[in-house]
């Protein structure tokens, strides 16, 4: 079924290259709203937001590679191919009769995929509306992300660790005790660290996304001078990327809105989803 026709609850499955893309699609708005999800997550977190906004939004919610149903082929994921997926959500939503018609739709990224978003505002600002980038990664550079994914010898200590975290698990109580790591940041990494799946999966995509690195001042310049709105949004108490280390580290003359919500990273979820889905509808 073509996704113009597409009801809200349903799904489409889309063909890129050689590779499947699954797309929950929720809402029946008349604006078009591409949402990339956060790690682990698939197309179908954004079902509380979509609630909110769905009179406004057709959100199209692809999973992303190595998450939910959708199955894209090589060792990692390049600029070229978040071009390609986006592309080849935006191409399905044409309808045959304004087929080669330009389309103009709004993007979205939570947490991982807000890096995700903003990379593809940045090399594509002229054809958005809006960007909305919920709890950002990507603002922030991550130094143990980059020593882990960047270099050969961050990426063997990265895979050693995950194959037996012992030491890792041990240093991480020392300092936890030390008070060098907060008691939620403790919790919120041991639950990828003690379970053996979840590491395998952790290195598996953190590896596999590495070269989606955002050019933060240049993409907002970017977004900036296509007249694109963009606007971050996040929590006043999030351990992992927080609203203050957002402002800290964004350039002075970006022109950005920052939208401070008093909650955790969990800004999908209930009660935080109501003022987010507030902030991008009056954005």
């Amino acid at each position: 079924m073509p996704a113009a026709y597409l009801r809200s609850g349903e799904f489409m499955v889309i063909n890129v290259g050689d590779n499947t893309v699954f797309c929950s699609v929720f809402g029946s708005g008349p604006e078009d709203l591409v949402c990339l999800h956060g790690y682990g997550e698939t197309g179908a977190s954004f079902s509380h937001l979509a609630a909110e906004i769905g009179h406004r939004y057709r959100l199209i919610c692809p999973d992303l590679p190595l998450h939910g149903k959708t199955n894209w082929k090589g060792t990692d994921f390049s600029q070229v191919d978040l071009l390609q997926l986006v592309q080849g959500v935006v191409a399905s939503l044409q309808q045959p009769e304004i087929s080669g018609a330009a389309i103009t739709f709004s993007i979205l990224g939570y947490s991982m995929g807000g890096r995700l978003a903003l990379a593809y505002a940045g090399q594509r600002a002229a054809a958005l509306k809006a960007v909305f980038l919920i709890a950002p990664d990507g603002i922030i550079r991550n130094g143990w992300y980059w020593f882990s994914t960047q270099t050969a010898v961050g990426n063997r200590i990265f895979r050693m660790a995950m194959t037996d975290p012992a030491m890792l698990l041990s240093s991480m109580a020392v300092a936890r005790r030390l008070g060098w790591m907060t008691e939620k940041r403790h919790r919120f990494t041991l639950f990828f660290l003690e379970d053996e799946e979840q590491r395998q999966a952790l290195y598996q995509r953190w590896t596999y996304f590495r070269r989606i690195r955002p050019e933060v001042k240049r993409d907002l310049d970017n977004c900036r001078a296509a007249g694109t709105t963009v606007v971050i949004i996040a929590g006043a108490k999030d351990p992992v990327i927080g609203a203050g280390k957002i402002k800290k580290h964004l350039p002075e003359d970006s022109a950005v809105s920052v939208q401070v919500v008093e909650h955790n990273h969990r800004l999908l979820q209930e009660p935080a989803v109501q003022q987010i889905a507030q902030i991008i509808l009056t954005s």
